[in-house]
């Protein structure tokens, strides 16, 4: 699953900056990224921009 994850991720903030979204991973994944590491199996990814723009473009 977490191959999928890193794979979704990078669409993720490829888009978010060919949109000039603002975008942050958050939760375990953010902690992941900054140690450079997977140290765990991810069952989700928490990203938030600043205006949820992102979740009302997932929800339409």
């Amino acid at each position: 699953m977490n191959d999928c994850h890193v794979k979704l991720i990078h669409l993720l903030f490829s888009a978010a900056t060919q949109n000039n979204l603002p975008l942050c991973l958050q939760g375990v994944w953010a902690i992941d990224a900054k140690l450079n590491c997977i140290t765990c199996d991810h069952e989700n990814i928490d990203a938030k921009d600043e205006n949820n723009i992102l979740g009302k473009i997932l929800l339409s």
